[in-house]
């Protein structure tokens, strides 16, 4: 008999993966605590963008409660990521806790988890690879080690920050209690991270905590007066940029569209799992790159705000996300003003080279318009995992927010 465990689900408005991540645990959970809600520090970007800080969409309350898993929700607004997984942990009523993030699908070795349980240790390890494109995933070698399963006789809520990996600036991390506790010493499964599949409808959300996230720590790099000291208020940046074009600027980061450099320390490496369990991610993955040929064509269809200098990225993995925005092997760029110089590379994730390829694009520019020369694209090598284009323009007058729209 499978021994089953208590989780806590830290998420706001992410849904997309959700129902395949309480899928992968709905056998083992036999209760699951909803930590719902935005950091206090966001607040005033989602109330500016027309969203509650405190809610999650339906869309994730629709899915929590098609899952068979019984659930509770604590819903606030937060002051970290600190506050929000102590308060998860910390409410669950089993022995043993498992952290659920919505972008993570599980594969558990039963044998293994069996065994952590009569050993008595207090943390069980999950090994943790970002999966770029069916069957391929980023990790390292060994694969990345996160900390999953913990025996709450042992490990206090807020010592179990101390096994995550959390996205803190430096004055936020947890102070006290160290990784001491007797660990499992292999892992219990396979945490299949899917950060980079979001549709452009949720990745907006994670774009915005990192780069704002990022400006509390450092400040703001493409405004002078905001770039030389941490922000503190995300209001003094929402005087000058609109928090609507904030967002909407977003949608060319490659957050949203899809980042193929691979991280330093990391490789390109086959998923280590049969083909019936890879064939759980396809779903995903098409849904995925239809969103982002959806988004492509938007692009094509309306002005869309971008800020000058910034890189943008569109993805070009797929017949339809090409079929978007090329035209006569060639991408078309209108600005808002008339464009003075420019920098474009394609990027190609190879499976035969187990890298990120990248090779310039000639372009030309007249007045307020650019044309990027694909026709490099029509003899794509078959090994091609994913491809992007990436481009920058900086504009006469150089404003912080201009608009862009593809020409087809």
């Amino acid at each position: 008999m499978v021994r089953k465990f208590s989780a806590y689900l830290s998420i706001y408005n992410d849904w997309d993966m959700l129902a395949g991540a309480l899928s992968s645990i709905a056998d083992k959970v036999d209760e699951l605590v909803v930590v719902d809600g935005a950091y206090e520090w966001m607040a005033p970007f989602y109330v500016a963008t027309g969203r509650n800080p405190e809610k999650s969409d339906d869309r994730v309350y629709d899915i929590l409660a098609s899952s068979g898993i019984p659930y509770r929700v604590i819903r606030q607004r937060w002051k970290n990521e600190i506050e929000k997984r102590v308060a998860g942990f910390a409410s669950c009523q089993g022995r043993y806790v498992c952290r659920v993030d919505s972008d993570e699908i599980m594969f558990f070795n039963d044998e293994l988890l069996d065994q952590f349980f009569r050993e008595g240790k207090a943390v069980a390890d999950i090994e943790t690879p970002q999966l770029v494109a069916p069957g391929w995933m980023f990790s390292g070698d060994p694969i990345g080690r996160l900390g999953f399963l913990f025996d709450r006789e042992q490990i206090e809520a807020k010592v179990h920050l101390n096994y995550l990996w959390l996205v803190l600036t430096s004055d936020q991390r947890p102070a006290e209690g160290q990784q001491c506790a007797p660990v499992f010493s292999t892992p219990i499964g396979y945490n299949m991270h899917l950060t980079e599949w979001r549709s452009w409808k949720t990745a907006v959300n994670r774009a915005a905590f990192y780069h704002l996230n990022y400006m509390r720590g450092h400040g703001v790099p493409f405004i002078a007066d905001l770039a030389k000291e941490p922000l503190t208020d995300l209001r003094r940046l929402f005087d000058i940029v609109a928090p609507a074009s904030f967002a909407e600027s977003l949608l060319t980061n490659s957050i949203v569209t899809g980042s193929l450099e691979i991280p330093n320390g990391l490789a390109l490496r086959q998923v280590p799992l049969s083909a019936a369990q890879q064939a759980i991610f396809n779903p995903c993955y098409d849904a995925y790159v239809q969103e982002l040929a959806a988004l492509n064509r938007r692009f094509t269809d309306a002005r869309t705000s971008y800020l000058g200098g910034n890189v943008m990225t569109f993805d070009l993995s797929t017949p339809q996300a090409r079929a978007a925005i090329v035209r006569d092997g060639a991408v078309v760029l209108e600005a808002g003003a008339k464009i003075l110089s420019a920098l474009a590379k394609v990027n190609r994730l190879s499976m035969s080279e187990l890298r990120c390829v990248s090779e310039p694009v000639e372009f030309a520019f007249h007045e307020n318009r650019l044309t990027l020369n694909l026709k490099s694209l029509a003899a794509e090598p078959p090994s091609t995992l994913r491809t992007n284009l990436q481009v920058q323009i900086w504009v006469e007058g150089g404003p912080i927010v201009d608009r862009f729209q593809l020409i087809v």
